[in-house]
């Protein structure tokens, strides 16, 4: 059985070259890739597929990173989130 994995980042080629890699491990399926968190939960919301995985940039338009593991904390508590940023700000990471 693959690991499911969901990527949110509003940077369009940084997500899909990293749903290309994951696509190249044979225990993992990316099944969502989203610009924005307020996307992702769109995409949960009607999916029969919730993904086991989800790669969360953290500063994104529309719904940050932070707000969205929030609200999947509370819906989906079983999804487990690994935040992916290039800020160098301490409060933020």
């Amino acid at each position: 059985m693959k690991h499911t994995i969901a990527v949110v980042d509003d940077h369009t080629l940084l997500s899909q070259a990293i749903g290309e890699m994951i696509d190249h491990f044979q225990d993992f399926q990316l099944i969502h890739i989203s610009a924005n968190g307020q996307e992702l939960l769109d995409k949960m919301k009607f999916a029969q597929n919730i993904p086991e995985i989800v790669l969360m940039d953290v500063n994104m338009p529309v719904l940050n990173g932070i707000e969205t593991t929030k609200i999947l904390s509370e819906k989906f508590p079983e999804v487990k989130v690994l935040a992916l940023s290039i800020e160098e700000d301490e409060d933020t990471i």
